[in-house]
């Protein structure tokens, strides 16, 4: 986790690319839309079902400050213009935590003795 803070006195608008943004786990709300489509083969006008998926929006209140925000939200380029244009800061990055391997065996020292002999 990531925490930023705004550093201008207006509100700031973020959409969030699903590619960018839903590697993990998708956070874009879908909507099932009814739409008019002409069929292939017969030119003939019908209603169809079309799943849209709408982007998520992070607002930023002006001089808002620790706000919590995923290590994919810095990778998206509005973000990072504005952390360039200075209107947006980032505070204090958390380490994400590495998997945990378990440590390999050290070899005992009588086998070691026992191989020379």
């Amino acid at each position: 986790m990531v925490t930023v803070e705004s550093r201008l006195k207006q509100m700031q608008v973020f959409n969030l690319e699903h590619e960018v943004c839903c590697k993990t786990k998708c956070g874009c709300t879908q909507e099932v839309v009814t739409v008019v489509k002409k069929h292939p083969r017969t030119g003939i006008e019908g209603t169809a079902r079309v799943t849209r998926r709408h982007h998520d929006v992070k607002t930023i209140l002006a001089r808002e400050k620790d706000i919590q925000v995923s290590e994919s939200f810095l990778e998206l380029p509005a973000v990072k213009n504005a952390i360039n244009a200075r209107s947006l800061r980032v505070t204090s990055r958390t380490a994400s935590r590495a998997p945990k391997t378990k440590p390999e065996p050290k070899p005992s020292k009588k086998s070691e003795k026992g191989k020379g002999e």
